[in-house]
């Protein structure tokens, strides 16, 4: 049994496929390719794919990771070259490789935000969120297994390279994104509308990176 990991690229129009649909595109991609992945055994067998850290609908991603069990071995350039014929519009197989981390070691990713603003400079923006990072506490409501809980998301917002333009700001973030502690990046649109007068709208959202407590990248 061989195990491998692929990362792949997610963008286009798959943002707005689930991860349930993303699990059931995959799962037909490797049956197609006829790659030999292994199945659990039992009553009622399924092919053994996990994927690391599921994206949100709607996000696009330049690093996501799918783990599998092969039976018998594949050179990895061979997986690859069998699974990107598979794959549809928009996701584009990036690497085939041993894991060398474990899922549970994921603590953070890195996030670019693009928001929209209707008729409003870029001079008004910085000036209106700059404001705002001067509070002693930017509080967002957040929905857990215990309920709905106030954080302070603050620290990650000023930790933010935040870009200006004319009707849109650009935020490039890293945030915790492990089983314990986990911030979708809508958080930022989210803390822009209550504590300024703007109305933002995201435009899209790309996860750039994915990184274990030390910071390093998630092979």
């Amino acid at each position: 049994m061989q195990a491998i990991r692929v990362k792949f690229k997610k963008l286009g129009r798959t943002r707005y496929i689930s991860h349930l649909d993303l699990n059931r595109c995959m799962s037909r991609a490797i049956k197609r390719s006829g790659i030999p992945l292994w199945y659990t055994q039992g009553f009622n067998p399924h092919p053994y794919i996990t994927f690391v850290q599921a994206l949100s609908i709607f996000s696009e991603s330049e690093c996501e990771f799918m783990d599998a069990k092969l039976e018998g071995e594949m050179p990895f350039e061979k997986v690859k070259e069998l699974l990107s014929k598979q794959m549809p519009e928009g996701i584009i197989i990036e690497e085939v490789t041993e894991p060398l981390m474990r899922a549970a070691d994921v603590a953070f990713s890195a996030y670019t935000v693009s928001i929209d603003f209707k008729d409003i400079s870029a001079e008004l923006l910085n000036e209106m969120i700059s404001k705002m990072l001067k509070m002693e506490k930017i509080i967002i409501q957040k929905t857990n297994k215990r309920g709905i809980r106030d954080y302070d998301i603050k620290e990650y917002l000023q930790n933010a390279n935040i870009e200006y333009f004319d009707g849109r700001i650009i935020i490039k973030a890293v945030l915790p994104s492990s089983p314990q502690e986990n911030f979708n990046p809508s958080c930022f649109s989210a803390a822009i509308e209550l504590y300024t007068e703007l109305k933002p709208e995201i435009e899209n959202i790309l996860r750039t990176g994915v990184f274990n407590k030390e910071h390093e990248p998630f092979r």
